[in-house]
């Protein structure tokens, strides 16, 4: 539930090469879904990055048989060469660029002909609702700068040279957490309570019930738009 990806659909093989663009701590390098792959977590951030190694427990750089590789470095222009990485993952990322589709064209530039990719970006209702209650959330430099439907998501995806095999809706449970978060202060990252909420997040990870709950959540109040898409 921490994730937004789901491998299960997006297939990562042993062997394979994913590129978690925008990492962030790790939520998605860090799945127990993949392995024996080669993962490499790219971010601009080095505390991210700092972070997924302390989870790693040191500079081993290994987990669940994957071999973890941390870069610093850029969405817009990524450090790897024409057609070498068989599948990219790009969660809640692209609505931070204001030239997200330079992203796109980058993500394709470095997938093999037929890699895939995971995207994902919060849906028009999550991010119009929590705007309403926080102060200063959309817009603001380093924050979320594009708002993005479903239908335009998906005509931006496809323009920049992916076919779309697969769409959902999902990371409801998430949802409740930004709602915290403006309600107490979208800035106020160490308030207890949407703290509280996010402890739970995290210990709920891969429980039924609460996946069960979350599937019909999503129905209702889906946090992120997801795509899985080829390279065309």
């Amino acid at each position: 539930m921490l994730q937004t990806i789901d491998f299960d659909v997006f297939e990562v093989k042993p062997g394979e090469v994913m590129v978690d663009v925008g990492c962030g701590t790790g939520r998605h390098s860090l799945t127990d879904k993949i392995c024996d792959a080669t993962i490499i977590s790219l971010d601009k951030d080095e505390d991210c990055l700092e972070e997924i190694e302390y989870k790693l427990g040191g500079p081993q750089k290994h987990h669940n048989g994957n071999r973890i590789y941390l870069i610093r470095g850029e969405a817009l222009k990524l450090p790897f060469p024409d057609q070498s990485i068989d599948m990219v993952v790009c969660s809640e990322v692209l609505e931070h660029i204001s030239s997200f589709e330079d992203c796109l064209t980058e993500i394709h530039r470095v997938l093999k002909p037929g890699g895939n990719l995971a995207v994902s970006v919060p849906t028009h209702f999550s991010e119009i609702f929590i705007d309403a209650l926080a102060d200063e959330y959309l817009g603001k430099s380093g924050g979320h700068v594009h708002v993005f439907k479903r239908k335009e998501l998906i005509e931006i995806v496809e323009n920049n040279g992916f076919k779309i095999w697969e769409t959902d809706a999902g990371h409801s449970l998430h949802f409740f957490y930004w709602l915290l978060r403006a309600f107490f202060g979208i800035e106020e990252e160490d308030n207890l309570i949407p703290n509280i909420y996010r402890s739970f997040l995290e210990n709920i990870d891969g429980s039924e019930f609460w996946e069960t709950v979350e599937d019909n959540l999503n129905k209702l109040v889906p946090k992120s738009t997801i795509i899985y898409a080829e390279k065309a």
